[in-house]
């Protein structure tokens, strides 16, 4: 009998930042579906994002066993499954908190807390791009909070800063993760596994009502939405430095709202409309002008 075929991980690894590019696409498209099966889902925020990080862990543990990749932690691995907890539980629950097109707009100003990050830890000087494309993206972020001004959208809007801040904080560690073999397979895995634990006592506390769509929403978000874009994630994180892994695609935050919309109705004020485009323009103009940088260095 012939051996089990390895995964090829050395030369998924070396894909041309074409290849790179179009892979991180795929995983903003897959992604995108968060927000609808989010608002689906009739649980508590805290158990969707432990029953979906328990389908991912187990499935991408599966994965990794089926292709042979190691999966090591180390200290700084630790600290990035622990950042990528904090990013799934508060997105999660800033999307049952306000609308889905603030939750991901919101995480979606993960590259500038990357630039704050690298300027804190690496002293890296920001430029005056730099500063203005903070300005400009903070200006955008108020105006969700001026049409926000309920307790519970004050709050999701709270919440959704706090997950582009533990996103930028998971990339900017997971970027060093990648230099190994493994990649960040054992950042991700610890990561799910972590949002699992978490979410144990809201099991008792709220539990869940299963039916086959909600089995069927779950499975999704576990298997689709979350293991399939991580693993087409970790071999394009390899040909893109931390600042354009964080970018994504903007096709995320764009479609994200977009399938809300046409599913369950939910649409965003005019100013919070106003100021999703405002962070997005900003926010992709500072990653894309970025890129011509590099490329020209």
């Amino acid at each position: 009998m012939p051996k089990t075929a390895v995964f090829p991980l050395r030369r998924l690894g070396a894909l041309s930042p074409a290849g790179a590019t179009g892979c991180m696409l795929l995983c903003g498209v897959l992604w995108s579906f968060g927000g609808l099966f989010v608002k689906l889902l009739p649980w508590h925020p805290v158990v969707i994002s432990g029953a979906r990080g328990l389908i991912a862990c187990l499935s991408l543990l599966a994965f990794c066993k089926a292709a042979k990749i190691p999966v090591r932690l180390t200290g700084r691995g630790v600290l990035g499954g622990a950042f990528l907890c904090a990013t799934l539980l508060s997105y999660v629950l800033a999307t049952k908190l306000t609308t889905a097109a603030n939750a991901i707009v919101l995480q979606y100003t993960s590259p500038v807390f990357v630039m704050l990050l690298c300027a804190l830890i690496y002293r890296q000087r920001p430029r005056g791009a730099d500063v203005l494309v903070v300005l400009v993206t903070l200006s955008g972020i108020a105006l969700f909070f001026l049409e926000q001004l309920t307790p519970g959208g004050l709050a999701g809007n709270l919440v959704g800063i706090l997950s582009g801040v533990a996103n930028a904080s998971f990339y900017v560690y997971c970027a060093n993760a990648c230099k190994e073999e493994s990649g960040p397979f054992g950042v991700i895995i610890l990561g799910q596994g972590m949002t699992f634990l978490v979410s144990l006592p809201f099991w008792f506390l709220a539990p869940p009502v299963l039916g086959a769509a909600q089995i069927g929403s779950i499975l999704f978000l576990g298997l689709v939405q979350q293991t399939l874009p991580y693993i087409l994630y970790a071999y394009a994180i390899r040909r893109c430095p931390a600042l354009t892994a964080s970018l994504v695609s903007v096709a995320e935050p764009l479609l994200n709202p977009l399938w809300v919309l046409l599913a369950v109705g939910e649409r965003p004020g005019t100013l919070s409309l106003i100021g999703a485009g405002v962070v997005l323009l900003a926010v992709t103009a500072w990653c894309l002008n970025n890129q011509r940088l590099e490329a020209k260095v």
